[in-house]
């Protein structure tokens, strides 16, 4: 399933070859969720009909979360030269603002609140403080695990769009699922 080539000739063969069949051992880990994304088919179709019922309505993203529920898609970003985007990822209120002024038109705009438990107190905060000041645009989604949280049930109650983080994915590997994909 998974080969290594051994380019440097500098390693050991004995060494490279524990090596590769330790790797295997992770990777055939069943508890190792972020090894089965490229196969969890529908994670990707309900990002891509999310996306395309969006397409053509949207000229900018603000996206809520900390950790790697924003850092992975911040890289990214950075890395396509997507300029559209906003990433509010702290609470401290000066910068919150000077970000939100940022935001062209609010109508036109989608929220993604990340947080992969749906606890995570700075995201949770900013979206109230989102809530407090400004109206969301119909083109919000929230992406967690799909388990009993506050966001999700602010999801629910809102009708938004939830986007799964699967249970078995660590936080760091979130950019791999909806967090990266949309």
């Amino acid at each position: 399933m998974f080969s290594l080539v051994n380019q440097t000739n500098q390693v050991p063969a004995e060494l490279y070859e524990r090596c590769l069949g330790a790797l295997q051992k992770v990777l055939d880990n069943e508890k190792l969720g972020f090894t089965k994304i490229p196969v969890r088919n529908h994670l990707w179709d309900e990002c891509a009909r999310l996306a395309k019922s969006w397409h053509g309505k949207i000229d900018q993203i603000v996206l809520l979360g900390t950790g790697g529920s924003s850092l992975g898609v911040q890289v990214i970003a950075e890395f396509f030269g997507m300029t559209n985007m906003i990433f509010v990822d702290n609470v401290d209120p000066v910068h919150f603002q000077a970000q939100m002024k940022s935001i062209k038109d609010l109508s036109r705009t989608a929220f993604l609140i990340t947080s992969k438990s749906g606890t995570t107190v700075e995201t949770l905060c900013a979206l109230e403080m989102i809530l407090q000041n400004y109206k969301l645009s119909p083109y919000v989604a929230i992406i967690s695990e799909r388990k009993e949280s506050s966001l999700a049930q602010w999801a629910l109650k809102k009708s938004y769009h939830h986007l799964e983080i699967p249970l078995d994915v660590g936080g760091r590997y979130s950019v791999l699922t909806p967090v990266g994909m949309l």
